[in-house]
Order: C-alpha cells, then structure tokens, then sequence
C-alpha cells in the first residue's frame, strides 16, 4: 500500500528580477504549447502525501503518579534496516499521531514503545519493539479504580489445636490462632466480594475449606470448625523431567461476580519432583485457571490456561529455535508451529547505575529476521557514547496463544496490562531458550 495523490503542480517559479522574468516567459509558453502539442498536457510528477501510519491514545494513568519516580515514553515507526521514519511522544491523557509519507508496498514497517524510568537507584529503559506492523490506531484503557474497602471478619470456633492458614487472592489480611479458635480479617477487593480460603490442624492430614458468598465490607462472620467441609479429592499431576517446578491453581463457579477466582492451592519446588499432588474441592469449581512454570536447563516453559478441567499431566514441549547475529542484525530459525518469536536484549553497565531491557517481537515464520531500531540516540542523552552493539542477547522464545485474533489484539495485550484484549485469551504457551 502506497499513499499517492496526483497534483497539477503549474508553478514554475518566481524570480525577483523583472527583465529575468520577461526573458523566461516566452519560454515557458514555449514549454506548455510543446507539451500540448504532444497530445498530455496533464501528465505531471505525482506528488506523495503523508496519511497517518499510526495513533496511540493513552489513558490519563498511562504513566503512574509516583513522587520518588519519573516516566517518561516515546514512540517510534522505523523500517527494515532500523532507520527512524517518525517519532512522538508518550504523555498521560494524550493521543499521538504519527504522520508520514511511506511506501508499505515494498518496505516493512517496526514499531517501538520507549519507557524511561528514573528512580533513586538509576535510570531503566524498558523497549518493546515489533516487528512488521500495519499502520494502527491504539487505545489504551485505564485501570478500574477499586475503592480502598473494609475488612471482613472470619472467626473459627471449637478449632481443638492451633489451625495452618492458606490464605489466597487478598490485597493484605491478618490473622491469630489459638488452641480453640482462629481469627481472620480479611480486606474486600469488591463490594460484594466471595471469601474462599483453606485450613489444615495439626492433628489431621486433610485441608478443609471456608467458602463465603456475597460479603460486604465490615461483615463479622462466626463458623464451627467442624462445620467446614474437608477437601477430600487429590488431584496427582505428573511432570516432565524438570529442575524446577512452580504452579498456581484457581477456581471459579459459572456465577462468580466479577470474574471471581479463588486461589486453590500454589506451589514452588526445585528438586526436580516427577510429580505433585494438589487437593482440590470436589465438585466446587466448574472453571479453573492454572499457571505453570518448568525450567529445564536452559530453558524455561509457562502455561497460562483457562479449563474447565485440571489434566494429568503435562509435558515440556520440545520447540527448536536457533539464532545468530551480526552487528545489530538478527536471524531466528524454527520450523516451530507457533504464532509469535520474542528476543529479549539485557544491557546492565557494571560501573553505572543504568540497565535496559529490550524485547523484538514478530509474528513467526520460519526464518525470522530483524534488525535493532537505531534508538541509540535517546539512550545516549543518559548513557554517553552508548551503542547498540553494547546489548547483548539473553534469550528468545517461540509463543503459541489461543484467544487472540490478530496481531494487534497481541500487542495491546502485551502493552496494555488492562486491556480487553488480554482477556480474551484462553491459552498461553512460552517457551524460553537461553542464550
């Protein structure tokens, strides 16, 4: 696609000089009556016209309000060989547009996100860069803004011993345990809010579970310890070979308010387990969501899904990426059936207190080739005499998703931590390699 418009362009100069200009107009009419007599006298240069090629909208909160820290962000359009075609920008409640003349019929074009951080420790660049887009329009969305609600109160009667707490999902809750009693108070995230949580005494192997629907701030709830049901379902879920393990599970019922999930079980582990047993409710759940990390040498799998069922097992897929470089140019290489490739650039100076992270992400085919945006120059005004050659790569990885429609659904929800579009997806697979 190239932005073109045909214009009669009849100004053939202006001069100053009166004789200059009596001695150039018999030689202009010589010009136009030459032209017609050819038979095209419209035929004239085709002039471009800059159209927009990207708009970024941000939310008034974009950039949060932080006494002890400074954002600020820009946003840059570059081509294949990392030239910058326009930049702007980034600025909370503000809508950036970026206008230029650009030929997307033989040239790709990279879009950059730039954010600088200044804190008391030193400055951090974080940069995300993708690779071959299409001129979009992006609207970032604000946060919901939750009132700071009050605390539920949740006292165990008739305990028998001092009770184990596993307390999920709350912004912050405190509690005491005595030999026949134990108390809660837990802080609401929602008016009205779901309360879930487990509890194990010392004298029995068995987790039991406080289930609460619909309790609104200040509420003092009294139960009988022996009026808690007892989870009696362990789920066993067999790993892949792995040198550590990590995972989180969380129900949901069809009818949760608010999307409600309540945090079942968690588990962190390096010692290379084959295998590991969670006790779920039975029959309390009809929907879960389930996060799992696997590291194994050097590399690193995460799943992020949302089932109506927890699976067996699960196995460490076996992706193949290659990559090499020269200078500032990228090649990655997978015969991999995913959707997205990711690098990832760490640059942390020993003796000054900056550090970047950059991250390239495209849409994957089989061979996958970049160059890095020559961005040096903003980085620069902070870190004299830097150059791209400086970053050196850490890691790529290869990213299955289902949920996502196109590519940029897939940015927002990578840039947007509030989008709609993250959402929607129902599953995520990234595998890591380490380079």
């Amino acid at each position: 696609m190239i932005f073109r418009v045909s214009k009669r362009n009849l100004n053939l100069g202006m001069r100053t000089n009166y004789l200059l200009k009596l001695a150039v107009i018999p030689v202009c009419f010589f010009l136009l009556w030459s032209c017609s007599k050819d038979g095209d006298p419209d035929v004239l240069p085709e002039v471009e016209e800059s159209k927009s090629l990207l708009s970024v909208s941000l939310a008034p909160n974009y950039f949060p309000d932080d006494p002890d820290v400074e954002y600020s962000g820009a946003v840059y359009l570059t081509n294949e060989e990392g030239e910058v075609i326009s930049s702007g920008e980034l600025k909370n409640a503000s809508t950036t547009e970026l206008q230029e003349v650009y030929d997307l019929t033989t040239q790709k074009l990279n879009l950059s996100f730039v954010k600088k951080i200044v804190h008391p420790g030193g400055t951090s660049f974080r940069i995300s860069t993708y690779t071959d887009v299409d001129p979009y329009e992006f609207s970032f969305e604000n946060p919901l803004v939750k009132a700071w609600l009050d605390k539920a109160t949740v006292q165990i009667l008739n305990t028998g011993s001092r009770l184990e707490h596993f307390i999920y999902n709350y912004p912050s809750y405190s509690g005491n345990t005595s030999e026949n009693e134990a108390t809660f108070d837990i802080r609401l995230r929602q008016d009205p809010d779901h309360l879930f949580f487990t509890v194990k005494k010392e004298t029995e192997d068995f987790r039991r579970y406080f289930l609460k629907k619909n309790v609104s701030p200040g509420a003092e709830i009294s139960v009988d310890f022996q009026d808690l049901p007892p989870i009696t379902r362990d789920l066993t879920i067999d790993l892949p070979e792995n040198n550590s393990f990590s995972a989180f599970i969380g129900g949901a019922e069809s009818t949760a308010p608010n999307n409600f999930y309540a945090g079942i079980a968690e588990v962190r582990a390096r010692d290379g387990r084959s295998s590991h047993t969670f006790a779920i409710p039975e029959d309390l759940f009809e929907n879960y969501k389930l996060r799992m990390i696997l590291e194994r040498d050097q590399k690193q799998y995460t799943l992020d899904e949302k089932t109506n069922s927890i699976k067996e097992s699960y196995g460490f897929p076996e992706w193949d990426l290659q990559s090499s470089s020269a200078g500032t140019e990228y090649s990655f290489t997978s015969t991999t059936p995913a959707d997205y490739y990711k690098a990832v650039f760490h640059y942390v100076p020993s003796d000054q207190p900056y550090d970047i992270v950059w991250t390239v992400t495209g849409r994957k085919t089989n061979e996958m080739n970049f160059s890095l945006p020559e961005l040096q120059e903003f980085i620069a005004e902070d870190i004299p005499n830097f150059s791209l050659e400086e970053l050196s790569l850490k890691s790529g990885a290869l990213i299955r998703l289902e949920g996502i429609s196109n590519y940029k659904d897939f940015i927002m929800a990578q840039e947007d931590n509030f989008s709609s579009e993250k959402e929607t997806i129902t599953k995520s697979e990234n595998l890591i390699s380490k380079f």
